[in-house]
C-alpha cells in the first residue's frame, strides 16, 4: 500500500440550504430583516428537499413493485430512504446510515453496481459532514472495498482496502 497524503476521494462539500437567523438583543426594526431572512432560507430548503425527494418518485417505486421489478424488501428499503430524504434532506448523516443498510441489501443480492454507489454515496456523505477519519467514514470505505471485492475488481478492492487502512491508522 502506497501513503498518499492528498485526498483519496474527490468529493465536493455538500450544503443543506438552511440558514439560521439569530435576532440580536436590542434591535429594533432589523429583526424583522432577520425574520424575512429566515424565511426565505426555509423556503429555499423546502424546495431543495421537494427537489432531491423527485429522484425518488414514490409512483415509480409502487409501480415497480406491483410489476414485479421489484421485492418487497427492496420497495422498503426505498421507501425508507425516500422517507429519511424527505425528513433530514438528501445530505444528512441519517439519510447515510439508510444508504448503508441498502447498499448492503444490494450486494447480499448480488447487484454490487448498485451497491457500489449506495455505499460511495453513504461514504461521500460520512466524510463531508463527518470527515474522513470518522469511524462511520472508515467502515463506509471498507463496505465499498467488500463490494469491489465481491464483484471481481481485486485492484480496485485492494486500493480501497489500502486507503482503509491509512483512513484507520489516522484514528489510533
Amino acid at each position: 500500500c502506497e501513503s498518499n497524503t492528498a485526498d483519496d476521494d474527490d468529493h465536493a462539500s455538500v450544503s443543506t440550504g438552511t440558514t439560521r437567523s439569530t435576532r440580536r438583543e436590542g434591535a429594533s426594526s432589523r429583526g424583522d430583516d432577520y425574520s424575512v431572512i429566515s424565511e426565505d432560507a426555509s423556503m429555499v430548503s423546502a424546495l431543495r428537499r421537494d427537489q432531491e425527494l423527485n429522484s425518488i418518485p414514490l409512483r415509480k417505486i409502487k409501480l415497480m413493485f406491483k410489476e414485479g421489478r421489484m421485492s418487497d424488501e427492496e420497495r422498503k428499503h426505498m421507501l425508507e430512504l425516500r422517507s429519511a430524504i424527505k425528513s433530514f434532506g438528501r445530505h444528512d448523516v441519517n439519510v447515510a446510515h439508510i444508504l448503508v443498510t441498502t447498499g448492503d441489501y444490494y450486494a447480499d443480492e448480488s447487484d454490487y453496481s448498485k451497491a457500489l454507489s449506495l455505499h460511495e454515496e453513504a461514504f461521500s456523505i460520512y466524510s463531508t459532514k463527518l470527515g474522513d477519519h470518522d469511524s462511520r467514514s472508515v467502515d463506509s470505505k471498507l463496505r465499498i472495498a467488500r463490494v469491489q471485492l465481491m464483484d471481481g475488481n481485486v485492484d480496485e478492492a485492494m486500493e480501497t482496502f489500502c486507503q482503509t487502512i491509512h483512513m484507520r491508522e489516522a484514528l489510533l
